[in-house]
Parts: C-alpha cells; structure tokens; sequence
C-alpha cells in the first residue's frame, strides 16, 4: 500500500467505513496478530507479486505499530514474517480440514483460494495514506484562495506533496525570518482548518500539525526549478 489508490488500501477504507468485513482465515489471523504483539491490524489483503508469489499485506491502522515488525535496519523482521506465515498455514489447514456437510459430499473438492508456499509478508499502515488522501482531496483552487487571503507578498507557493505541505518562500532569508516568528503559526492553524473537512478518519490533530517551509531561492538553485528533482 503505497498511495491512496492502491487497491489495498480502498479495501481498507471500506473496513474503516463499515462496508466491508473481513472473513475466515484473514479475520482469525488478524486477532491473532493483534493478540500476539499488541498491535491494531484492520485489514489483511491476500494478492499475488513477481513471479506469480503469494502476499500476504498486514496492514495496521497506525504507522507505530507497522515499526515494531522492522528490524534494526529498517528491514521487515524475519522472524515475524515467519511466525505469521506459519501461522496462515495453520489457518488454511484448518480450514482444508473441516468436515463437509452433505451436500458438499456430491462436490468436486475446490482447491484453497490461498497459496501459502512462499508467502510473502509485508507491512503498511492505513493512516499516513489517508493523511495524503484528504490532502489531496482539497481542490487546487481552494489553496490558492488561502494564500490569497493570507495576502502575503512574501509567500511564492503553496505546494503540496503526498501528505506533506510546503509554504515556498522567495528567499532564504526569509525562509529563517519566518522560522523565527508567529507567522507560520497562523499560517499553520489557516491551512489546518482548510484540511480538516476532508480528514475522514479523524487523524490529523492540531496539536501535531505543521508545515513545511521552504525558498524558491533553494528551488531554484539548488533543483534546477524541478519539481521531480525537488521531491525525488
């Protein structure tokens, strides 16, 4: 789940939302995940990488829990992928192994929708994507009318990248200037009340929220004027 239109994460929407439920064996694992390393997992999306290998997407509702299944290199933790593959499997055989009632007797038996050799575990959280969505959400005409209102002859842009938000500045002068002062402040509390009607899930606070500051000086000279240089 990288961006706010990967397919893992509408299906996660759709869980946050009350439509959509998640069902056996995902919703057994999930408890199970949660119970084993006091986590919140809220989706468990099953799909299919290079190589026609099965993954196994653990979603979380907070990026602190996704943290605690990586390493101290940042990686994903082995033995956590592991003991959650292993316990899939578990799961799946069981399921593989319950009785069938009598009108299944005059079936074909149906292979298991999941693949479990070689399943791939991987970690995400729902919360810093839907931060991006409702960012994204605001019209572009909306953030020019703020910084017409601001009314700022120092403010060149309001640019916005994934979740983040960046007021350009001229110069880099003025970008220390503005560190410096209750500007950015009111600047901050203006652009926080323009987000907030289009935070769905409630996850962005104002106690926590801030902005990025910045200089077309920099951009310019320092990234060629280049929005893919300046983000890359």
């Amino acid at each position: 789940m990288i961006t706010s239109r990967d397919l893992d994460y509408i299906e996660t929407k759709l869980i946050k939302q009350g439509k959509k439920v998640l069902n056996y064996p995902l919703i057994e694992l999930a408890e199970w995940i949660n119970k084993e390393y006091c986590v919140n997992v809220i989706n468990i999306h099953y799909d299919y990488i290079q190589n026609n290998r099965p993954r196994l997407g653990i979603i979380f509702e907070f990026r602190t829990d996704e943290r605690k299944f990586y390493d101290s290199d940042y990686n994903y933790d082995h033995n956590k992928q592991k003991a959650i593959a292993e316990k899939f499997s578990e799961l799946v055989s069981l399921k593989e192994k319950e009785p069938k009632n009598i009108f299944k007797c005059f079936k074909k038996d149906v292979p298991s929708k999941y693949n479990i050799k070689n399943i791939f575990i991987a970690f995400s959280a729902f919360e810093p994507i839907a931060k991006e969505e409702a960012n994204n959400r605001i019209p572009e005409e909306k953030v020019q009318e703020l910084k017409n209102k601001l009314n700022n002859n120092d403010l060149w842009k309001i640019a916005r990248s994934f979740s983040s938000t960046t007021f350009f500045f001229y110069t880099d002068e003025q970008v220390k200037e503005y560190s410096n002062n209750e500007s950015m402040k009111i600047f901050e509390e203006a652009y926080y009340n323009l987000i907030k009607p289009y935070d769905e899930f409630n996850y962005i606070k104002k106690d926590s929220f801030h902005l990025n500051i910045d200089s077309k000086e920099n951009f310019d000279n320092n990234f060629s004027s280049n929005w893919y240089y300046y983000y890359k």
